[in-house]
């Protein structure tokens, strides 16, 4: 089973509404526009949040012609929906991919340049700093990529041979016929790479879940190489005892279903993707064998991969609830929002990480649900080794700026309003614009906002900042204006999800952190 495909009769329009499910190989007619009528047999696709456009693609059977169909979204005018998946003058295109990791390359730099650490956790720092730059050009790569297709990134893969199109036509659809034949040779080939020792029985007689029907987690081994899924450790539906000698791959099983559990009972959505994408996480990450392990986890655009730390300023990059939330958050940004990873985007970026990391943090707080005003609103709490005094965490929403501030690692350089927004350059040494640093406004706004509008963090402002996330408005947005952008957005939702007294609570979160102005007062009438 696939998922649900939207289905409505508006030949011309290459749209479907309505909900119904399908599966493998059922033929669906569409129109599509500029083209007749046509029967298409639907072989896989992805759809995100209240997505009313369908995308169609993936990789079929090689005995079968291959297919990369994007169907045309709704024109705006004519619909209230939001559609993610569509660019410029309406065609659709994949997003970009979202290659982030938790400890940010400023950071890394900070400890490199004050050499206050042994030999070898420089040596862990430094290999963690050069693979972030590997991240980095690897997105860069790819945004190009994107940039190249140009707009009309949807077309049949039949208009790659096709008498009627143009060359360049051609050539765009056979570069999006690569890029998912790639995407899914990967997966494909990973999954069926070797499984020894993996737990691939279902527990109790109980038979593994199909990936599509909800949560399906696959945890790998990386063996302290810098190869994904080299190891399958644990596959949906196996029994867990098998992870009984390994701490980490028993934590981000554990915090990976929760994960998905939040954003299913919160919001109602089905995975990183809203159609129930496969988590899958390789541990013991590295690029270079033997200790120290390395000092970050990250999101590569697909799935997740965790470091084991260096022992002497960062320990196990799976204790952390927020942190695995916070990562796989990315992947949800990327698949609604999808928004540029640079300058105020991309701090936008990284603070609905933290946003939504911190709130399923809260969401299942050992000792309960925490309310909004108990929280200590701590990004990565312990992520740094007692050993590292004065450095609680990687970031504080209460009080960005205070997480740490340590001769080996440096201060926390967050600010929490726009009189201290950081003008850094959008390079890699300047962190694309410092998303990882400015960041902290947003954080700022969303605390103020919980804690004013009181109760649990998810309630009220989780709930808008989700709307929020999932408008089209925020397709494509000024990298240099989404912060106002983003608090209009939310200010709208506060009032047509709840009530005057919310919008008012929100706006003045955003005025307080200097994204919004404070409405001005009526001059008296002389």
């Amino acid at each position: 089973m696939l998922g649900n495909v939207i289905k409505e009769d508006r030949i011309g329009q290459g749209i479907l509404g309505g909900r119904s499910k399908i599966s493998d190989g059922i033929v669906v007619r569409v129109g599509l526009i500029g083209a007749e009528n046509k029967e298409v047999e639907v072989w896989s696709f992805s759809m995100c949040g209240s997505v009313r456009g369908l995308q169609v693609s993936g990789e079929r059977p090689e005995s079968q012609q291959e297919t990369d169909l994007l169907l045309n979204p709704t024109p705006k005018n004519t619909s209230h929906h939001h559609d993610f998946n569509h660019g410029p003058n309406g065609y659709p295109h994949k997003p970009n991919k979202h290659i982030c990791s938790i400890i940010p390359p400023n950071l890394l730099h900070d400890i490199l340049e004050r050499n206050n650490t042994s030999q070898e956790t420089r040596a862990a720092v430094q290999k963690t700093y050069d693979h972030c730059s590997k991240l980095l050009s690897k997105r860069k790569a790819h945004c190009h990529q994107d940039q190249v297709s140009g707009a009309r990134q949807g077309l049949a893969a039949s208009g790659a041979s096709s008498s009627s199109s143009t060359p360049e036509d051609q050539a765009r659809a056979q570069h999006n016929i690569q890029a998912t034949q790639n995407i899914h040779s990967l997966r494909s080939a990973a999954d069926t790479s070797s499984t020894t020792g993996a737990s691939t029985s279902a527990a109790a007689g109980t038979p593994a879940p199909d990936a599509e029907d909800g949560l399906f987690r696959k945890i790998y081994s990386s063996q302290k190489t810098d190869k994904l899924r080299k190891k399958l450790l644990y596959t949906e539906g196996g029994d867990v005892k098998v992870l009984e000698a390994d701490v980490s791959a028993k934590e981000v099983l554990e915090y990976f279903g929760k994960t998905f559990e939040f954003y299913k009972e919160v919001f109602g959505r089905d995975g990183i993707d809203d159609a129930n994408l496969k988590m899958i996480g390789s541990l013991h990450f590295d690029d270079d064998p033997g200790p120290p392990g390395m000092d970050n986890a990250f999101w590569d655009g697909d799935e997740m991969a965790f470091g084991d730390g260096d022992g002497e300023i960062f320990g196990s990059f799976t204790k952390n609830i927020d942190v695995i939330g916070h990562e796989l958050t990315h992947g949800v940004v990327q698949f609604t929002a999808n928004l540029k990873y640079e300058i105020q985007s991309g701090a936008l970026n990284e603070s609905m990480a933290d946003v939504f990391g911190t709130m399923i943090k809260q969401y299942f707080y050992p000792s309960g649900k925490q309310l909004a005003a108990d929280a200590d609103w701590l990004i990565g709490e312990g992520i740094f080794l007692p050993a590292i005094t004065n450095a609680k965490a990687l970031r504080s929403m209460k009080a960005p700026g205070t997480a740490y501030n340590n001769p080996k690692v440096g201060k926390d350089r967050q600010p929490s309003t726009m009189a201290g927004y950081a003008k850094l350059p959008n390079t890699d040494a300047g962190d694309y614009g410092g998303v990882h640093i400015n960041s902290g406004i947003p954080n700022h706004a969303f605390y103020l906002a919980s804690v004013a509008l009181g109760g649990y963090s998810w309630e009220k402002a989780g709930k808008v900042w989700y709307a929020a996330l999932c408008d089209e408005k925020l397709k494509g947005i000024d990298t240099g204006t989404a912060f106002k952008v983003f608090a209009d957005l939310t200010v709208e939702y506060a009032k047509s999800l709840f009530d005057a007294d919310t919008e008012e609570k929100i706006k003045k979160a955003w005025v307080d952190v200097g994204v919004l102005e404070a409405a001005k007062e009526p001059k008296d009438e002389v």
